[in-house]
């Protein structure tokens, strides 16, 4: 099944355009797009795999599993903060894609210049905050360490950090525009370049005897780079998107600020229910655990990605064909969607619990040991996330927000407290079981019922 549904996206593949006058073309077109996006999408996540593979038993041997668990740490702030832009971006990602569907090349270029407006007036408002408050900042407790040499390398790694992340708010919307244009496939090939760059600094930095704040530097700076690099090729391109001030209007910022508030909120929840597993683990079961939860997190991680990379096309084409009224199509893409990321995120996950002694022992070179029950957790975990990623996605783009709002506050509450009972009581392993139960019960079965009602009752 998933592999006949391949074989018929590769089909679509093709340098030129379908003609969109008409409503098979313009199928053909969606196709052809989410076909290219998919197609290198994978080509950046396996490079990006590729580059974790090299780099995450380089950085454990040289950082030790204290510091490394540290350096995680750092790396999931990104997923922590992702909340950050307010849903700008993805307000942003969804009128473009709307505004593709009714064929308003300026009404995207007005909702393109307020985007960028809004951003840079939160990363100038965070970044006060931050230079405020951050000689106030318990750095020690926040990483469960009293080691002052520690202490003071978390303190220059954070200000580091929050200075490239602050800049990345603005710079990265680059990637929603081309999502909402549906041409996340450009994207990719700069992310791929991304990788390839923060390996080489990453391995650059062991090379050299670089402490931890030159690692954290490493992986914040490299995305602001190649994002910045295809910000100036997209507008280049496309002059007639380019933002262009007597295009602000507080009446467009108030519209994507509508939008970006239920955004909002659900990636606020992404950021609660797994930004904080590794302080969670820090503090409840012990520092050395998060190296544990981190490298085995990753590697079913990489498989979540890389499903996720594959459908984040279907977001645009479903708001573009919604617009349009061309439910048919949306329902049996629909329907591809799930089949596809329920399959391969099964299939995936359950090859990596069987190879993960195989990579504990000759990847890992057995510097940790990760718990069996630990690895069916998470193979647990990624199916169940997967598959209501792929309903949030069809959600979003039906702009089916609030009760996503209701579902997501509920289940980030439940999230925080049942890991930290579960991680208390059943050790690492607790912290995917946790998540499997409480996600399963409170997210994946209410999108079930509002998609089922959504997308195939019609009502």
């Amino acid at each position: 099944m998933i592999l006949s549904n391949a074989l018929k996206l590769l089909k679509f593949i093709r340098l030129h355009p379908y003609d969109t006058t008409t409503e098979e073309g313009r199928s053909n077109e969606r196709m052809r797009r989410i076909a290219l996006t998919a197609l290198m999408s994978g080509l950046a996540k396996l490079i990006s795999t590729l580059s974790v593979l090299i780099y995450i038993p380089l950085t454990l041997k040289y950082l030790g599993p204290d510091r490394y668990g540290i350096w995680m740490i750092f790396s999931s702030f990104a997923l922590l903060f992702s909340f950050t832009d307010f849903g700008i971006g993805n307000g942003v990602l969804t009128l473009v894609a709307e505004g593709t569907g009714k064929a308003d090349t300026l009404r995207q270029r007005t909702i393109i210049t307020n985007g960028y407006i809004s951003l840079c007036a939160i990363m100038i408002a965070f970044g006060l905050l931050f230079v405020a408050s951050y000689q106030f900042i318990p750095w020690g407790g926040i990483f469960n360490t009293t080691s002052d040499e520690l202490i003071q390398e978390i303190k220059v790694s954070a200000f580091i950090y929050a200075l490239l992340f602050l800049v990345g708010i603005p710079i990265g919307l680059i990637n929603r525009i081309q999502a909402g244009l549906q041409q996340s496939f450009e994207s990719s090939i700069w992310q791929s370049i991304s990788s390839l760059m923060g390996l080489v600094a990453i391995l650059t930095t062991i090379f050299l005897q670089g402490g931890l704040p030159y690692l954290v530097a490493s992986i914040a700076a490299v995305p602001v780079i190649s994002n910045s690099f295809n910000t100036i090729w997209l507008f280049y391109k496309r002059r007639d998107l380019l933002p262009q001030l007597s295009l602000a209007d507080m009446d467009i910022i108030y519209t994507i600020a509508k939008f970006g508030l239920m955004f909002f909120i659900l990636q606020l929840n992404v950021g609660l229910t797994s930004g904080f597993d590794n302080i969670i683990i820090s503090h409840f079961s012990g520092q050395s655990d998060v190296s544990v939860y981190a490298v085995s997190f990753q590697l079913f991680n990489m498989l979540g990605q890389f499903v996720m990379l594959a459908l984040a096309p279907t977001w645009p084409a479903f708001t573009e064909a919604l617009a349009r009224g061309e439910r048919s199509w949306v329902r049996t893409a629909l329907k591809r969607a799930l089949a596809f990321s329920f399959g391969i995120a099964l299939v995936g996950s359950l090859a990596l619990v069987l190879l993960m002694p195989v990579l504990q022992t000759y990847w890992m070179r057995n510097l940790i040991q990760i718990p069996l029950a630990l690895t069916i957790g998470l193979m647990l975990w990624r199916i169940v996330d997967t598959t209501g990623n792929a309903m949030g996605i069809y959600l979003n783009a039906a702009m089916i927000v609030k009760p996503q709002i209701a579902v997501a506050l509920v289940t980030g509450i439940m999230m925080i407290v049942t890991k930290i009972l579960f991680v208390s009581y059943f050790g690492v392993a607790g912290m995917a079981f946790a998540a499997v139960i409480t996600y399963f019960i409170f997210t994946l079965i209410p999108y079930g019922v509002i998609v089922r009602r959504s997308a195939f009752t019609g009502s």
